[in-house]
C-alpha cells in the first residue's frame, strides 16, 4: 500500500478496527521501527517519501479506527 502500486486490495482500516487493543502507542513504536528499516535499507528520497506516508497513513487509522485516545 504505502509503495502504491494498486495492487494491495485490503482495507487496513477495518483490519486495525478488529483489534480494539491497539493504541497510539502502538503506532508510535511500529512507526519508529519502520522508520529505522526504511533508512536503513532504501535511498534516503525513498526512505523520507515512504515514512511520510506511513505517518499519514497512521493519521488516517487513528482517526477512523477510533484509536485516537490522548496518550
Amino acid at each position: 500500500m504505502l509503495v502504491a502500486t494498486g495492487r494491495f486490495r485490503g482495507n487496513p482500516i477495518a483490519a486495525h478496527e478488529r483489534v480494539p487493543e491497539i493504541t497510539p502507542g502502538h503506532f508510535d513504536g511500529w512507526l519508529a521501527l519502520f522508520e529505522k528499516v526504511a533508512f536503513q535499507t532504501l535511498p534516503s528520497v525513498q526512505a523520507a517519501d515512504i515514512v511520510g506516508r506511513s505517518h499519514r497513513m497512521r493519521a488516517v487509522l487513528e482517526r477512523n479506527a477510533g484509536s485516537a485516545a490522548p496518550n
